[in-house]
């Protein structure tokens, strides 16, 4: 199969993605770019829309099948088909749900030692027929449950307690703080 090229969904002129994976930057200083690897093996390549404030580390599965399928829907995630993280072959990747992921990693045996329950699986199967969300069946760690108590009972947050800090230091630390909470809920 010869290897296709097309533009990466938002960057359209300046990086272009391959069937077979790799990531092209477009311009002056045009040329493959060098993949790196996250804790979990996936590979990843950081894209510039303009300056240095303006970069993004993505997971190329992600561009890949973004640029050759389509955008993916909110209840769906990548599946590496071979069970392999590193293989962003578009023939390797597609689109599928949570509940197929997670089937795909015990197939493959890369599901780092656990099994989905049966009552797990019953509930990922309610969750994407919309009877039931993703974080009724999270366990909360005992921080996390601490952290809920104390916004509950109306205690200080963490960015309130400690030395005494200029107005305009509170604000960052309380905007950083908002920021820290919003990713770990996404």
């Amino acid at each position: 199969m010869p290897e296709i090229w097309k533009d990466v969904v938002g960057y359209e002129g300046r990086y272009r993605v391959s069937s077979r994976g790799r990531v092209e930057s477009l311009g002056a200083r045009a040329r493959i770019l060098k993949l790196t690897h996250d804790h979990n093996g996936y590979a990843t390549v950081l894209l510039y829309k303009g300056s240095k404030a303006t970069r993004k580390l993505v997971k190329v599965h992600t561009l890949v099948l973004t640029a050759f399928v389509g955008p993916r829907s909110e209840d769906q995630q990548c599946r590496h088909l071979d069970g392999n993280p590193s293989n962003n072959r578009l023939g390797n990747l597609k689109w599928g749900t949570i509940l197929e992921n997670a089937q795909d990693r015990e197939a493959h045996g890369t599901n780092r030692g656990w099994t989905l329950s049966e009552e797990t699986k019953e509930k990922l199967s309610a969750w994407q027929k919309g009877v039931a969300k993703p974080h009724m069946f999270r366990k909360k760690s005992d921080e996390t449950k601490r952290k809920i108590s104390i916004a509950q009972k109306g205690k200080p947050r963490p960015y309130q307690v400690g030395r005494k800090a200029s107005e305009e230091t509170k604000r960052k630390q309380r905007e950083a703080w908002v920021l820290r909470r919003a990713r770990a809920a996404s």
